[in-house]
């Protein structure tokens, strides 16, 4: 039922993706781009190419999109963004130098407001409106209308409009992933060795529960989402009269965009990929953070930070994590009553107002509580020591750059996924309530030495395994590549090699309750096999009584 729930609030939290009202891209006059010659403009010895990069909205996404943008400009290279217009400040602010903005609010029958009730039986339509057919429409008529002459686009993992559209305009298309690459079948572990839910020691066997639980996770996720995604696709494909689309294992978007674009991948093996693991069609680009990933300290902030004289401790579970107000209240009392560590604990608006706490933040000896605080430096802070995080990915790899260990509370989607590899490298541990009780010991246990600076040095060489691929500049040089034909995606890799293999729990479970059902029913005819010999018998028996009797 749990696995349920989060399921319905990942697909809610995706609904805040989209707007109520049906708009193109090109209806309003005044955000046409500049004309920008189709030919790439030279630059010395560099060519600038024109790149067309559709974003989503969501911090996780579209903060390390940005950071490439960013990297793309500050080369000269033209770039035009497409995003929902609930984020043009935030692309404006993160991209500041790019050539046009454009909006696309795709149409839906629902809000995030919706009740689940309504929205369970519009699933299907909002897919495919979202990520596909109604996303593959609107960039195949602004492509088509562009003056622009675009040499690749890039996009996000979520969205397969954007591979299609590039497929049929002949153009090369860049997905960029943040959390890690999910095995592929060839390398999938054991059906009773793989679960996609949080567990204290992600290296042991996992309970028959939590693999049976993952599986009926992933087997939700099949049918609500990935199938109606595959519908889509076929639909399109047959329209443009492409190959069919192979369903194989499942897990679309993610399969679809692994085999017909060439992905990004963030991070760097363990934390991104198994050590040694290769994919087809991937390029890993590791984390390298530029200046404005990273905003200072306010002086408030830094101030407190300096009178602290013992060991802090950062609390963020993101921007969609959400705790219920007993929650907030009950560790907003207990922070304040300990003497034993300092916190900073960024929320958001709402955890404020269930405080009552009317100011943006609230400051005292012990916490430091506020909104829009500065994550990436205060991880840098010398006198921060460990990071409570929802096992985001950005989260994961500010962590990492920081050389920060963790205390994992994750939420949905992938953040369980990260939280098993985190604790299985040993630079975090599992928190199950998200109370002080339950933190305090496991702060005493990672804050103990040697543990604490075993854990840092372990840290230290994922990051600089990060650093080393060059973060957004290796992210522009393959964008360059692409755009020059050096790098081809290969459509034609086998099922075995494709990112994500959601239908194998869910295989392996359904062929595990048809074996089981198999043998409690030859069991069955067993037993009553043996019944049916031992009657006979005993009738015999009491006869030959009764005619001795009667004798």
């Amino acid at each position: 039922m749990a696995s349920i729930v989060k399921f319905l609030v990942l697909f809610l939290l995706l609904a805040q993706l989209i707007e109520n009202d049906a708009h193109k891209i090109d209806s309003q006059t005044e955000k046409q781009p500049k004309t920008i010659p189709a030919e790439d403009v030279p630059i010395g010895d560099q060519k600038v190419y024109n790149v067309l990069v559709v974003t989503l909205c969501l911090r996780g996404h579209i903060n390390p999109a940005s950071a490439t943008v960013r990297a793309l400009t500050d080369k000269d290279h033209k770039v035009t963004v497409i995003a929902i217009d609930s984020c043009k400040d935030l692309v404006t602010k993160s991209m500041p130098n790019i050539v046009a903005y454009h909006e696309m609010v795709l149409s839906h029958d629902f809000s995030a407001s919706s009740s689940i009730i309504e929205v369970i039986p519009l699933m299907d339509e909002a897919f495919r409106v979202n990520f596909t057919i109604g996303m593959f429409d609107q960039l195949d008529d602004f492509i088509a209308k562009s003056p622009t002459k675009f040499d690749v686009l890039f996009g996000d993992e979520l969205l397969c409009g954007v591979v299609v559209a590039g497929r049929k305009h002949n153009i090369p298309t860049v997905s960029q992933i943040i959390g890690p690459m999910f095995p592929t079948a060839r390398t999938e572990r054991p059906f009773l060795e793989r679960s996609d839910l949080a567990r204290e020691n992600p290296s042991d066997k996992p309970s028959l529960r939590s693999v049976i639980g993952s599986a009926l996770f992933d087997g939700l996720l099949e049918a609500a989402i990935s199938y109606p995604l595959y519908k889509s696709l076929q639909q399109i494909h047959n329209n443009e009269g492409w190959e069919d689309v192979l369903y194989d294992y499942g897990r679309f978007p993610s399969s679809y965009i692994h085999r017909h674009s060439v992905l990004l991948s963030h991070g760097a093996p363990p934390i991104s990929m198994k050590r040694g693991q290769q994919f087809e069609n991937v390029q890993s680009i590791g984390f390298v953070p530029d200046d404005f990933m990273y905003p200072p300290l306010t002086t408030e902030l830094s101030n407190w930070l300096e009178k602290a004289d013992g060991p802090v401790v950062f609390i963020s579970l993101g921007t969609i994590f959400v705790t219920s107000k007993e929650e907030s209240k009950l560790l907003f009392d207990q922070l304040t009553s300990q003497d034993k560590f300092y916190f900073i604990w960024a929320v958001k608006k709402q955890v404020l107002v269930d405080l009552e706490i009317s100011d943006t933040a609230f400051v005292s000896k012990r916490l430091f509580l506020g909104q829009y605080l500065p994550q990436g430096k205060i991880l840098q802070h010398p006198k921060v020591k460990m990071f409570v995080t929802h096992c985001g990915a950005n989260s994961m790899y500010d962590s990492v750059n920081a050389v920060k260990p963790m205390i994992t509370f994750p939420g949905f989607a992938d953040q369980p996924v990260i939280s098993n590899v985190l604790i299985a490298e040993k630079v975090a541990k599992l928190l199950k309530k998200f109370t002080y009780q339950e933190l305090e010991p496991i702060l005493d246990e990672m804050l103990s030495e040697p543990s604490y600076s075993e854990m840092v040095a372990r840290l230290q060489l994922i990051r600089d395994a990060q650093y080393k691929l060059g973060g957004n500049k290796k992210a522009v040089e393959v964008i360059e590549q692409m755009a020059e034909g050096k790098i081809v995606v290969n459509r034609t890799m086998a099922s075995e090699d494709v990112h994500g293999v959601a239908l194998y729990d869910v295989i392996a479970v359904c062929a595990s309750i048809i074996v089981l059902i198999a043998l409690m029913f030859i069991g069955l005819v067993f037993v009553c096999c043996r019944l049916c010999r031992k009657r006979p018998s005993q009738l015999a028996k009491v006869l030959k009584k009764k005619s001795s009797k009667t004798d």
